[in-house]
């Protein structure tokens, strides 16, 4: 068991048997993300870091994601279609 996971985990309010499993589990990131991190790495946690929330990115310097023209890296498509599909 992680002793410095257990002793964080504990300072942030988690029950100790949610902080001992994920201490255990340690090395296993996967398997503790699904609820047992969850638990405790709220939503109200990262607010108090002050990280944007990701349910709102409404923020005025997002990057939009934009479709250039020219087709792939710039260059316009020679030919037809890449798909054969509906040919006979």
């Amino acid at each position: 068991m992680d002793e410095d996971i257990y002793r964080e985990l504990g300072a942030l309010g988690s029950k100790l048997a949610v902080a001992q499993q994920v201490a255990t589990y340690s090395r296993r990131w996967w398997r503790n993300s699904d609820k047992l991190l969850n638990s405790v790495l709220t939503f109200a946690y990262f607010d108090r870091l002050g990280v944007p929330a990701s349910h709102n990115l409404d923020f005025p310097n997002r990057p939009v994601p934009t479709r250039m023209p020219g087709g792939v890296a710039g260059v316009r498509p020679h030919g037809g279609p890449l798909c054969r599909w509906g040919e006979t």
